[in-house]
C-alpha cells in the first residue's frame, strides 16, 4: 500500500515470553520512534505463558499496531503468521531483544527505491553490538554485499542478522517463507533462497542493535553449526558451476579455526578431519592439529605473547613521554 507516495513496510516482531525477558518494550518503542512513519507493527505472541500480552495492550492505541496471539510454534512460524496477516509493501524483521535507530526504516527504504535493480530481491544493514542492558559496546558488524552473492553466502551468513533485514513481498511470495522444521538457521536458509534467484545488497552504517546476553537463540553454538550445515547442503542440491567440495572444506576449516580459538580443541580435531575429506588443510592448519594434543603448551604460547604485547605497549608508551 502506498500513501502518498510512500511504500508501506510491515514490520514483524516475534516474542515468547517478553514481558520475562524484559527487552521487548524498548523492541517496540524502537520502531515506534521510527523517522519513516508509513508502517504497520504486528507483534506475534508465540504462547508467552506470561503476561507479554497485557504488556501489549498499552500499545494498541497506535492505529499502527497489531497484536497476533498464536499457541507456541517457534521462532519462524510465529514470523510467517505475521507476514501472511502483514499488508505493507516490504516486510521488516525485529527480533524482540533488538532495536533500531530512529531513521532505519527511512534509510533503507530511501536505499532501496534508489536502486532501480529489477532483481533486487533483500537489503539488510550494519549491526551495532549492545549489551544485555542496552549499552552499546562500540563494537560494529559489516559484510558489504552487492548483487549477485549467492556464492559468498554459501561460505558465510554474511546477511548477519534477521532484525536488519528488509525484503520486498513480492520477493518472499516468490521464494516462500521461513522453514518452520528448522530449529535454527532458519533466516540463513531464507536468505539463500533469495540469494539464488535476486540480488543482495547492503547499508555498511550500522542501523540495528544486536542485544548480546545468555539467553540469545543464536547463542547455543553447537546446533547453529549443525543446522548451517544442513541448510548449506540443501542450497548446493542443484546449484550449478560450484565446486562443492571447496565450500564445505572451506566451512570445516573455518569452524576449526575457531574452535581453535576457543579451546575446544576435541571439536577442533574433529572438524579438521571433515575438512581433510573435501580437501586440503594447509600447513597452519596441521601444527595446529599436532599442537591441539598438548593445550598446556598452547596456554604457555598465549601467556608468553601477552607477556611480550604488554611489554611492547609499555615501552612504546615509555618512549612517548
Amino acid at each position: 500500500m502506498v500513501v502518498n507516495g510512500a511504500p508501506k513496510i510491515s514490520v514483524v516482531l516475534p516474542t515468547y515470553n517478553g514481558l520475562t525477558r524484559g527487552f521487548v518494550t524498548y523492541a517496540i518503542e524502537s520502531v515506534l520512534q521510527q523517522t519513516y512513519k508509513n508502517f504497520e507493527l504486528l507483534i506475534v505472541d508465540d504462547g508467552s505463558s506470561d503476561d507479554t500480552r497485557e504488556l501489549c495492550q498499552k500499545y494498541l492505541a497506535d492505529h499502527r499496531v497489531t497484536y497476533l496471539h498464536q499457541k507456541n510454534s517457534g521462532v519462524s512460524a510465529a514470523r510467517n503468521h505475521g507476514i501472511k496477516k502483514s499488508s505493507g509493501d516490504y516486510i521488516a524483521f525485529l527480533d524482540d531483544d533488538d532495536s533500531w535507530l530512529p531513521e532505519k526504516l527511512e534509510k533503507q527504504l530511501s536505499f532501496v527505491e534508489n536502486l532501480c535493480d529489477s532483481q533486487f530481491g533483500l537489503c539488510y544493514t550494519a549491526l551495532e553490538f549492545m549489551t544485555k542492558d542496552g549499552r552499546k559496546t562500540g563494537i560494529i558488524q559489516s559484510h558489504h554485499a552487492e548483487k549477485n552473492i549467492f556464492r559468498e553466502m554459501l561460505y558465510e551468513n554474511i546477511v548477519d542478522c534477521t532484525s536488519s533485514v528488509l525484503v520486498p513481498r513480492s520477493v518472499l511470495d516468490d521464494v516462500g517463507l521461513f522453514q518452520e522444521h528448522l530449529s535454527y538457521a532458519e533466516d540463513y536458509d531464507l536468505w539463500l533462497r533469495i540469494a539464488k534467484k535476486y540480488h543482495i545488497y547492503s547499508i555498511d552504517e550500522p542501523l540495528a542493535l544486536y542485544r548480546e546476553h545468555s539467553n540469545k537463540l543464536s547463542s547455543n553454538l553447537e546446533k547453529m553449526e549443525f543446522y548451517a550445515l544442513v541448510v548449506t547442503f540443501h542450497a548446493l542440491q542443484d546449484a550449478e558451476l560450484i565446486d562443492k567440495n571447496h565450500v564445505f572444506n572451506y566451512i570445516y576449516k573455518s569452524r576449526a579455526a575457531y574452535r581453535f580459538w576457543l579451546g575446544d580443541y576435541d571439536v577442533f580435531r574433529r572438524y579438521v578431519r571433515f575438512a581433510k575429506t573435501y580437501g586440503p588443510l594447509g600447513v597452519v592448519l596441521r601444527l595446529r592439529f599436532m599442537v591441539s594434543y598438548a593445550p598446556w603448551f598452547i596456554h604457555g604460547v598465549r601467556r608468553v605473547k601477552k607477556y611480550f604485547t604488554r611489554l611492547v605497549i609499555f615501552l612504546i608508551l615509555g618512549s612517548c613521554l
